[in-house]
């Protein structure tokens, strides 16, 4: 295979690297087959984690959090969660496991009062999040709103008072919910949040665990966190702060600022937030690694990719294609990238710009960790298939007739999703050495 690539993002560069199909690691099929097994994730510590359940129930099936440890298959939240409820998306990082948990009640003392922004004399009031706001059928076609009222402030008591709404017809949009976050750390599971709000998107690095919290329509979204048992509420606006991300004690988010969406960090250890770009264009979907912050910005018609080095930002491409999806580790970023084709895999390391893949299909959603590039080919031009680069082979994982998709790796190892058509599972690649790569936590 060839790679090309730009030094100073001008100078082209040819690397031939060699292609082993199905070779250099053992595959394990490690979930339940009977099964719909998704959202797979990784841990450069061992932990092997995925969501759950089973199809054949009737109703709304319950959905369980399973893990891998050690050879060793369990489900995490069978008998410890209420039987009604819901785990879903879960992410690991440095020993730690955290994923949404949906709730049918409240028990024990509620957390997370929110801080509410100063009022705005013109713009419309929050809707508190005591109100619960559901449409059901009226059993003649139509529909009746319900909405309870349970109490004053925004972590309400739970005595309930129904209050039938004649006039609505579609279920509204409306700030309580029943998602909270969940937290495993090799022992019980802690719940971390308990109140009327939809608590989503979680990301962990050890004790540290942030996370978007709704607020009241027709406002957005605030970045929440909970640092070894201290709860901090990062943001309050008006606007929306979405899909945080954690590595070390840093935390990274994309945000409203009024006109466009910009990139923030937040420093545990030093309890600061920098405002990373401020410009006329939205800025989304950061990542970081140490002192690093990778992201894609849109300051044309396409994305391109940008990086922060700790001090300044510099853009990794800039041409009239879509770069997108950066994954950063340890000073390097891959992402994929449109070449006028089809999409492609892009790599910048050691201050140039690699073009890792150059075929007539799509790689697309890549990831870096430990040494390892991996991402999804579109092989055969129908399903998509695993790819895996070392820093000295590109290998192929996969070769069948069915899709695999969302791949993650840490400490040399890789996870991801498989499905046939009828059943989705859980492969698990491990290098035949035994020995994996360079461990980052």
């Amino acid at each position: 295979m060839t790679v090309r690539s730009r030094i100073g993002i001008s100078i082209l560069v040819t690397i031939t690297l060699p292609i082993t199909v199905l070779g250099g690691y053992r595959i394990e099929q490690i979930a339940d087959d009977s099964l719909v097994n998704r959202d797979p994730t990784i841990s450069a510590g061992g932990i092997v984690a995925w969501s759950s359940y089973n199809a054949n129930e009737p109703g709304n099936p319950r959905s369980e959090i399973f893990v891998y440890v050690n050879g060793n298959r369990r489900s995490l939240t069978a008998g410890a969660m209420e039987p009604e409820s819901m785990n879903t998306h879960p992410r690991a990082g440095a020993g730690s496991l955290v994923w949404v948990g949906t709730f049918r009640k409240i028990e024990g003392d509620l957390t997370w009062v929110m801080k509410d922004p100063r009022p705005s004399p013109e713009g419309p009031e929050e809707l508190d999040a005591t109100y619960l706001a559901r449409c059901e059928h009226d059993g003649a076609g139509g529909s009746i709103g319900k909405q309870w009222f349970v109490g004053p402030g925004t972590n309400p008591a739970q005595d309930a008072v129904e209050t039938v709404i004649t006039n609505l017809s579609r279920p509204r949009r409306h700030p309580s919910g029943d998602t909270e976050i969940c937290l495993w750390r090799g022992g019980e599971i802690k719940r971390l949040t308990q109140d009327m709000r939809n608590d989503i998107g979680p990301s962990a690095w050890g004790n540290l665990v942030a996370w978007q919290k709704a607020r009241g329509w027709p406002f957005g979204w605030e970045i929440m966190v909970w640092d070894n048992g201290t709860r901090l509420q990062l943001t309050t606006n008006y606007y929306y702060d979405l899909t945080p991300r954690v590595q070390g004690r840093r935390i990274v988010w994309y945000g409203w600022d009024g006109h466009d969406y910009e990139i923030y960090l937040h420093d545990r250890d030093r309890d600061m937030t920098l405002q990373i770009t401020s410009n006329g264009y939205d800025d989304v979907s950061p990542v970081v690694w140490g002192d690093m912050i990778a992201w894609e910005g849109y300051a044309g018609l396409d994305a391109d990719i940008y990086l922060w080095d700790g001090s300044e930002k510099r853009r990794l491409s800039k041409n009239p294609y879509e770069d997108s999806e950066p994954s950063l580790w340890n000073g390097s970023v891959v992402w994929q990238g449109f070449d006028g084709n089809d999409f492609e895999i892009f790599m910048y390391c050691d201050g140039r710009v690699m073009q890792l893949t150059t075929n007539a299909y799509d790689d697309v959603s890549p990831k870096i960790r430990d040494g390892i590039v991996c991402w999804v080919g579109y092989y055969d031009n129908f399903d998509g298939e695993i790819f895996v680069w070392d820093q000295t082979n590109m290998v192929m994982l996969t070769d069948n007739d069915y899709e695999d998709r969302n791949v993650e790796t840490a400490g040399g190892r890789l996870v991801w999703e498989a499905s046939d058509g009828e059943r989705s599972l859980i492969m698990l690649a491990i290098p035949e050495s035994g020995q994996a790569a360079v461990r980052s936590e």
